[in-house]
């Protein structure tokens, strides 16, 4: 898990309805830290079309924002994460 977010005193904290741990003396939420399982066609393809048109694409490990596949809809649905 990763700390995200402003510092809460305990009271604050409870009242959040989110999962929080203590950072020092204060309170912070937390969210998972999932390890990445693959990249989405969408981020090739997009690469593929800005390299072929002479773009300078400049590409790092992490970040990113963390998706679920949801089977229903058929649609990736943005989670509360921290891709590192």
């Amino acid at each position: 898990t990763k700390f995200i977010g402003p510092v809460y005193s305990l009271e604050e904290a409870n009242k959040l309805g989110k999962p929080v741990k203590q950072d020092g003396q204060f309170y912070r939420q937390v969210v998972p830290s999932p390890q990445p399982i693959q990249l989405i066609d969408q981020q090739l393809t997009a690469l593929e079309l800005l390299t072929k048109n002479d773009v300078i694409v400049i590409c790092g490990g992490g970040g990113g924002i963390p998706v679920i596949f949801d089977p229903v809809s058929r649609r990736l649905t943005g989670i509360e994460a921290v891709i590192d």
